[in-house]
């Protein structure tokens, strides 16, 4: 299903990805590495998580496919190569070993 966000809906979004340091190290590392890829990765995530680069969509991979006109199978490997690459990154940033290591907060 895709999702479209307002403008306050979206700064919201980010806001919270920002409270969280190691979800905003995800982002980052993210949309660093797509952004230096470029092409086809970069249009793929840019659909896929559209707030990541100040757009108001979010799609699954298929609706990307649609999108772009190319097949689910090559969608899903574009996001599923960015992970493997980026994964690895941001399991090793202070950000995310912080994130394992701390206390739960309280509900």
């Amino acid at each position: 299903m895709i999702s479209y966000h307002t403008p306050e809906s979206l700064a919201e979004w980010n806001a919270a990805e920002d409270d969280d340091p190691a979800m905003a190290k995800l982002r980052d590392l993210t949309v660093e590495y797509v952004s230096a890829q470029a092409g086809l990765t970069l249009d793929v995530w840019r659909l896929y998580m559209g707030h990541w680069f100040s757009t108001s969509v979010i799609m699954s991979t298929p609706e990307v496919a649609q999108e772009l006109g190319i097949s689910e199978l090559l969608a899903l490997n574009i996001v599923r190569s960015t992970d493997a690459v980026i994964i690895p990154r941001w399991r090793r940033s202070p950000e995310f070993l912080r994130s394992i290591s701390a206390p739960p907060s309280a509900v």
